[in-house]
Parts: structure tokens; C-alpha cells; sequence
């Protein structure tokens, strides 16, 4: 089952619309994500019978899959996410957080404009359309979402038993480290 999300969600990405809104964003980057995560930790709550923390633990790691995809967005704009270019989401017209927050935040004018290069297809254009977005607040605006995701993940991971808790720790702490280092030096 967490396989056949993951592979829904990453095959929604190639559906995406620049059209689409946050929402569809958010259960692209929660699909293709979590269930990742989400397998083998669910199956320790399986195996201790608890049924109420296996809820919890798909709950948590969708919040905290939908986080690290806003940050992995961020750092594609940055060049910190091991793509050969800076801003290759936008080349490739992938789902991005950056891009989304970029768009939400244009004139009509600059929308159409956008909307019509984007469409194309053709990335003749794509390096003034990248540096307007890096000279945008976009990616702020995208880290104050993740940030609010993430925080949505550690209530979620709260509610956790300490033995669940301590289970999960690792794979938090590693998650939030990139979450937190994809914003340092932009002000959310």
C-alpha cells in the first residue's frame, strides 16, 4: 500500500498543472514522501499491537514528508539539492513550493506572462524567470510554510509513546536538521 502512494505521488507529479493549488502541491509532496518513512515505523506499532500510534506515525510523517519536500524546493533554488542546476524544478516544470509561492504572489500581467512561458514548455527565458524568483520572497514565504508544517509534525510526534518516540527519533532529527539548514539564511 505505501508503495502504491508513493508511486501515485510521484507519478502526480508529472500531471501537475502550474495551475494546481497548495493543496494538490501538498498530497504530491506527502505521497511521493511519506509512506517512504512511514512503512517501516508503522510496522513497529503493528507488531506492538498499539493501533492508536500507527495512526499517529502515518499522521506524523505526512507532515514531516510534506515538510522536507518544501525544504528540498527551497534548496533546488539555492543549489543545495544535488540537482546539476540551480532552479532545475523550474526547468522541468516539476511541483515546486518556491515556484507556487512565486506565482501566488504576481500581478495579473506577470501571471499571464509567466503562466504562458511556463506552458510552453520552451526555457528560453528560464534564467530572468529563475532570478525573479530568487529576487522574490518566494522561498521565504515557502520556509514559513514548511517551518508551520514541521511544527504541525512535532505536535503529531508528541502524542507519541516515549518507546515509539525514541523509534522515530533518529529519522526526526535528521529531517528537521534539513528542514531548519534549507532556511538559515533566508528571514522566516
Amino acid at each position: 500500500r505505501h508503495m502504491a502512494t508513493t508511486t501515485a505521488g510521484e507519478a502526480m507529479e508529472f500531471e501537475f498543472d502550474r495551475k494546481n493549488d497548495w493543496d494538490t502541491y501538498l498530497q504530491i509532496a506527502a505521497d511521493k514522501t511519506a509512506p517512504l518513512l512511514t512503512a517501516p515505523l508503522q510496522g513497529v506499532a503493528v507488531m506492538a499491537l498499539d493501533a492508536r500510534a500507527e495512526m499517529v506515525v502515518a499522521s506524523y510523517f505526512r507532515y514531516l514528508g510534506k515538510a522536507y519536500q518544501i525544504a528540498n524546493d527551497i534548496m533546488n533554488f539555492d543549489g543545495n539539492d544535488g540537482a546539476k542546476s540551480i532552479g532545475s524544478d523550474l526547468a522541468r516544470r516539476a511541483p515546486n513550493a518556491v515556484t507556487l509561492s512565486f506565482r501566488d504572489c504576481l500581478s495579473e500581467l506577470e501571471l499571464a506572462e509567466f503562466d504562458v512561458w511556463y506552458e510552453a514548455g520552451d526555457n528560453t527565458g528560464l534564467l530572468d524567470w529563475q532570478a525573479a524568483i530568487r529576487k522574490s520572497d518566494a522561498m521565504e514565504r515557502a520556509g514559513r510554510c514548511m517551518l508551520s508544517i514541521l511544527d504541525d509534525a512535532e505536535m503529531k510526534a508528541e502524542s507519541l509513546s516515549v518507546e515509539i518516540y525514541e523509534v522515530i527519533s533518529p529519522v526526526h532529527s535528521l529531517l528537521k536538521r534539513v528542514c531548519l539548514n534549507s532556511v538559515k539564511h533566508l528571514k522566516v
